[in-house]
């Protein structure tokens, strides 16, 4: 199984959102791969302090389930981000540039250019109902991408690659 991990400065809200709708997708049209998010901590106390116990924002539990997606399971705590998430990834993506590429630089240097900065802001709250329909639309690229067409599907089966 394949993995895409997706980073942000919270992990309980854009990188959640995209890390259950990616799994659902994915699920939906049989793929073989498996979304992971994680904290990208601003600085040490960041994740400590504010986010050692968090779990999901409400916000985002509530436009899953506009988007028919229940999390009928346990959910997990915010977990930051570590060296070992970095090497099991087969694609990484950091939500908005401007603010995870210095933060890659400075804490991850050796990761910073296998990355995919997307450009997708949520610093005003605002604007996170956009956010979250740009990181929708985002994702759904990713799993067309992922997804074999009808075109190469007799290759595939017949165990031949594109």
């Amino acid at each position: 199984m394949k993995t895409i991990l997706f980073l942000s400065t919270g992990n309980d809200y854009l990188s959640r959102f995209s890390e259950y709708l990616f799994n659902y997708l994915a699920e939906t049209r049989g793929l073989s791969w498996r979304a992971y998010s994680a904290l990208l901590p601003v600085d040490k106390s960041h994740y400590s302090s504010n986010y050692s116990m968090g779990a999901i924002a409400l916000e985002v539990i509530s436009e899953l389930e506009k988007r028919g997606i229940s999390l009928d399971y346990s959910v997990r705590t915010i977990r930051p981000v570590s060296q070992i998430n970095f090497k099991n990834a087969n694609k990484i993506i950091a939500i908005e540039e401007s603010i995870y590429r210095p933060l890659m630089v400075k804490r991850y240097p050796s990761w910073v250019n296998t990355v995919e900065y997307w450009n997708i802001s949520d610093v005003k709250p605002a604007s996170r109902e956009l956010s979250l329909q740009q990181l929708e639309k985002r994702i759904n690229q990713i799993i067309d991408q992922f997804t074999p067409s009808r075109g190469n599907l007799a290759s595939v089966w017949a165990g031949y690659d594109d």
